[in-house]
């Protein structure tokens, strides 16, 4: 793999406007009696590697790996600096046809096939375990999420996808103790051992300030939240099944939130009174799109005769 991202190539066709800028050299010249300071060109080649690990660092993964090691030697060796792979936010990776990632990765890479599990492996080498952010793709192996537990010790913010989260319960609650540093984590669909999830964060993450989830948050779920993470500051439940009580708890337990994101979820009114008067301290408090979930819902979607018809199918 090394081999591979080592063969950079240098864009040799120049736009106008850089050959109008390579004409300018350093010097003094004479314009209506004044003296008007012609500096040289800057190459953005020659810039500090420092400043180009900078920009590097906010680029984005896809860019990293398919944009900046082609355009100069200097780029790619920059790009090389542990420092650019603090935040690593993977893109769509498996599944079938192959995502424009993976096949114009192919493409660029002379590459027969693509490994997710050896892609994320080798992501997370890059690192040299400084990575601070991580949020895996749906596709991502036990194997795959086993090796980024063990590599990469100062994650601040994770984000695990609903495929892992299911099929890695017991992993999660075994690493999420390794994370000490953890200060956000978000789980793609809630867990049956959420409540002990949310106890080893209390234990072992002293700055922890967020939480992302979504399903069905029953009131047990609601006070471990409200127990477990008293002084929580961001809690995002967009798009849940929320019954009134478990929001009501969690208003009542969890005193210090900023920003409580419960759009769209079934189980009480955006416009219910009690619920606004109690977050009334929140600063983003964001109920839109919010209902009860309806017995009117059955009768306007599902005819009695089609009740009646699946019940004598058999």
């Amino acid at each position: 793999m090394e081999g591979i991202l080592g063969n950079t190539r240098t864009v040799e066709k120049e736009t106008n406007w850089e050959e109008r800028e390579r004409k300018t050299q350093k010097g003094m010249e004479e314009s209506h009696g004044k003296a008007v300071v012609i500096e040289e060109e800057r190459k953005w080649e020659e810039m500090n590697k420092d400043c180009l690990v900078k920009v590097f660092e906010v680029v984005g993964l896809e860019s990293l790996i398919l944009d900046v090691p082609f355009v100069c030697k200097s780029w790619y060796n920059a790009s090389l600096d542990p420092q650019c792979w603090k935040n690593l936010t993977f893109p769509k990776l498996g599944g079938w046809p192959s995502s424009p990632f993976m096949e114009r990765y192919m493409d660029e890479y002379h590459a027969d096939k693509f490994s997710v599990t050896g892609f994320i492996k080798f992501v997370v080498d890059r690192s040299c375990k400084s990575s601070v952010k991580l949020v895996l793709p749906g596709c991502c192996s036990l194997e795959a999420f086993a090796y980024v537990s063990n590599e990469c010790p100062s994650l601040q913010v994770i984000g695990l996808p609903s495929e892992l989260v299911v099929s890695g319960e017991n992993h999660i609650l075994e690493f999420v103790s390794k994370w000490s540093e953890l200060r956000y984590l978000y789980l793609g669909t809630i867990l049956n051992c959420f409540k002990e999830i949310l106890t080893q964060i209390s234990l072992n993450c002293k700055n922890f300030s967020g939480l992302g989830t979504k399903g069905y948050i029953d009131n047990e779920a609601a006070l471990a939240i409200a127990t477990q993470l008293p002084k929580i500051k961001y809690l995002h439940l967009k798009n849940s099944s929320l019954p009134r009580e478990s929001l009501v708890t969690i208003l009542e337990g969890c005193k210090e939130l900023v920003e409580l994101d419960v759009r769209n979820c079934i189980g009480f009114e955006a416009d219910d009174e009690e619920i606004l008067m109690l977050a009334s301290h929140i600063k983003r408090f964001k109920p839109e799109g919010s209902e009860i979930y309806e017995d009117w819902w059955f009768d306007e979607h599902i005819s009695s005769r089609d009740v009646d018809s699946d019940a004598g199918s058999d």
